[in-house]
């Protein structure tokens, strides 16, 4: 696998200010992908047959990946590979299309790039190794967050009609 590769962070073509258009794209993926392990935390309590208060003990603070991956797991085991393939494909996808949702939950955005107004600029107070002084910087463009919620939506209505088939059975 290779490094990747440090660009440096140009300053000056940030602006510090973040458009009320960025804060609602921003809000609208934290909550689709809420509510998206939100269902997808009610699958797996009704697949390993839990109690609702019994599975919210279990799970805990499970991370996304983790649940969906443990629900295909079972999936696996008992032979429904027609599922246990279709949730390996949303975990990939979900892979990929998260790195946006975590830079918002988990990083502090300051603000945009002056020569792409849409691109929003993050950055944490993680380092870069070999780097002294550096910290790592993000940028993920409108564009990117509306696909990640697209995607989270979609896959929660996904989950929702699972797990109605389950409560209706």
């Amino acid at each position: 696998m290779q490094k990747p590769i440090i660009k440096p962070f140009d300053i000056d073509d940030l602006e510090r200010v973040v458009t009320d258009e960025s804060r609602l794209i921003m809000v609208e993926t934290i909550l689709a992908w809420a509510d998206l392990d939100t269902g997808i935390s009610r699958l797996i309590y009704l697949v390993f047959g839990l109690a609702n208060d019994e599975g919210s003990i279990l799970i805990a603070n499970m991370d996304l990946k983790t649940k969906a991956e443990r629900i295909k797991m079972l999936y696996v085991q008992k032979g429904n590979d027609t599922s246990a393939a279709s949730l390996g494909r949303m975990i990939t996808k979900m892979g990929a299309l998260s790195k946006c949702r975590n830079a918002i939950a988990h990083r502090k955005v300051i603000g945009r790039m002056k020569s792409e107004p849409t691109r929003l600029v993050f950055m944490s107070s993680k380092h870069i190794p070999r780097h002294p002084d550096s910290f790592e910087m993000l940028c993920f463009d409108h564009s990117e967050l509306i696909a990640s919620a697209t995607f989270a939506r979609a896959a929660a209505r996904k989950i929702e009609i699972v797990i109605a088939s389950f409560e209706a059975s």
